[in-house]
């Protein structure tokens, strides 16, 4: 492709009752039919059938969609009860479901990459996958570290799909209907520049702890450092168990090191006898922080400075529904709407999201498009 590629997108968000003219009035200064990528981020109000037939319709191209906790737009900042949708220009775009995501394995990850072509280097193309999984698998973590492995340790960026805080049914578009069970992979490739990213609002307290008993299968963390797990929690904050307010969790989250940085590890909530429920698969023997939260617009705003952002022609994001709350619970949804408002992004609320070969929470990931 000679000369300048920019990647482009259509993005819209609308809460009209009916799919089709929420899609009419995303879509009503492009045309989607040219598309080489769609995107749809769906409200599970909607009658998901009809959803579905929308996108058959409206896109000859590979499609990454599924339903949300809430949805994330340039356009409307942070919403629910709609649809967030986009219409990409100059990509190249490869979609692959897998219906059995629990039972996905490292060699089904590595036939998936040879299939997508990733690990063959093209020069002056740049390539990264994006995915979408049924979070009621709670399965992410290993999905998401399979990919990774079977696909050369390219870039991964993803969300876990949700239901608007129902903890119940999260399907996904298999690029027909939408389907529990399973996961969507979209390989993207394209001249244009692309850098995925992971965007939190908090930093690691200084003192490091051991997880020392644990149920990984059930995101569960019974003790730390051999004490119950909420009583070391609640001293390292100088409170009380009792004090332990869902308030207080959500602004304290655990964090895991790996490398130079450190990733979210969501609290879900504690039970009567003091074990810790994740949102994340934490193991025995791993080392964590506690985590204090930082401004939180002030945070997306020094994102949003960041040259491969402040420069992109298109942004998809995955936000934890987390930090939905947070914006709510915090009056910040008019300031975080006028930084969002920025760039050209869609995105939705997520009941978790995967960035590199990691299952996170509590963090905005993403990738962004700029020129080549």
């Amino acid at each position: 492709m000679a000369g300048t590629c920019t990647v482009a997108a259509n993005v819209g968000w609308s809460d009209a009752e009916r799919p089709r003219d929420a899609f009419r009035a995303i879509f009503r200064d492009g045309d989607p039919a040219t598309a080489t990528m769609g995107v749809a981020f769906v409200s599970p109000r909607y009658d998901l059938s009809e959803v579905a037939k929308e996108l058959r319709d409206i896109f000859s191209c590979p499609v990454l969609a599924c339903t949300t906790a809430g949805e994330v737009s340039s356009t409307a900042g942070y919403t629910h009860h709609g649809i967030a949708a986009a219409a990409m220009h100059g990509v190249h775009a490869q979609a692959r479901f897998i219906p059995k995501a629990n039972a996905f394995t490292t060699h089904d990850a590595r036939q998936l990459g040879a299939e997508m072509g990733f690990g063959v280097r093209v020069t002056g193309r740049q390539q990264a996958a994006i995915m979408v999984i049924d979070s009621m698998l709670k399965t992410e973590e290993r999905f998401v570290s399979h990919l990774f492995e079977g696909i050369g340790h390219a870039p991964i960026v993803g969300g876990s799909a949700g239901d608007d805080g129902r903890f119940s049914t999260t399907p996904i578009f298999d690029g027909h209907d939408f389907v529990t069970g399973g996961a969507m992979v979209v390989s993207v490739d394209s001249t244009a520049k692309l850098r995925t990213f992971a965007h939190e609002n908090f930093k690691a307290l200084q003192r490091s702890y051991v997880i020392t008993d644990a149920t990984p299968a059930q995101r569960i963390v019974h003790r730390i450092d051999g004490r119950v797990a909420s009583h070391i929690y609640a001293e390292s904050l100088g409170l009380t168990p009792e004090e332990l307010t869902p308030g207080v969790v959500s602004t304290h989250p655990l964090m895991l090191r790996v490398g130079n940085r450190h990733f979210v590890r969501g609290i879900a909530s504690i039970d009567k006898d003091g074990a810790m429920h994740l949102f994340c698969a934490m193991e025995e023997g791993l080392v964590l922080r506690f985590g204090e939260s930082l401004d939180m617009v002030g945070s997306l705003k020094a994102l949003y400075d960041e040259p491969f952002i402040r420069d992109a022609s298109f942004i998809l994001g995955f936000d934890c529904i987390c930090r939905a709350l947070a914006v709510k619970d915090g009056r910040i949804a008019e300031a975080m709407r006028t930084e969002l408002a920025k760039r050209p992004l869609v995105g939705f609320s997520t009941y978790g999201e995967q960035y590199e070969g990691f299952h996170v929470n509590q963090t905005l990931t993403g990738i962004a498009f700029g020129e080549s």
